[in-house]
């Protein structure tokens, strides 16, 4: 899952535990509308940090949780960055 998909899943989670359908939640974020929430939860769209924030807020997650999020999507990337860099260095050592 891409870091956009896993972070959007991550605030639809949390907009549905609040009660929050997307069109109130982008009434109260004041985003320009329900199609641009559903395009941040699909990941179809970077959420802006500001936005972060603003969501993180209004649907009540706590502050460590944001960045347990973001500590979690950093490490899975790291993971997966390392394992292609060992994949290549076997396809090196086998060219040899």
């Amino acid at each position: 899952m891409s870091d956009t998909k896993a972070m959007g899943k991550f605030f639809e989670t949390y907009r549905i535990k609040a009660g929050l359908t997307l069109a109130a939640a982008a009434e109260i974020l004041d985003i320009g509308g329900a199609d641009i929430l559903a395009r941040y939860e699909a990941g179809k769209t970077l959420i802006p940090l500001n936005e972060v924030f603003s969501m993180a807020n209004i649907y009540n997650i706590p502050p460590d949780r944001v960045v347990q999020m973001f500590y979690d999507l950093s490490f899975e990337r790291a993971q997966k960055q390392a394992r292609e860099s060992d994949s290549d260095s076997h396809l090196i050592k086998s060219e040899r």
